[in-house]
């Protein structure tokens, strides 16, 4: 079984590695190419909200609509939900409309 990978912010990524998490700083445009590469050897990928921002939209939608490895895009805060509308992609699936 594949590792889950944390990619994102290096505070992030200090916690994500005491806790054991494989974890991936990103350096400032170098987002989607660590999303791929978590993509390639994750079994969950775990991205922080900014990291996720920075992302092509079309790229991070594809990966979260495939759910092959799962993608989590983090809150930025403690509490906040995450960036995006997961009900809007969840009719999307069950063809509803947007």
């Amino acid at each position: 079984m594949k590792p889950p990978v944390f990619i994102g912010d290096e505070h992030w990524a200090t916690g994500f590695r005491l806790a054991g998490v494989t974890a991936w700083p990103v350096a400032p445009g170098r987002e989607e190419e660590a999303f791929a590469h978590a993509c390639a050897e994750a079994g969950v990928v775990l991205v922080d909200a900014r990291c996720a921002q920075r992302l092509p939209a079309d790229v991070l939608a594809a990966a979260l609509e495939a759910g092959r490895p799962p993608v989590l895009v983090l809150p930025e805060r403690p509490g906040m939900p995450p960036p995006g509308d997961p009900a809007a992609a969840v009719r999307r699936l069950l063809g509803l409309g947007s």
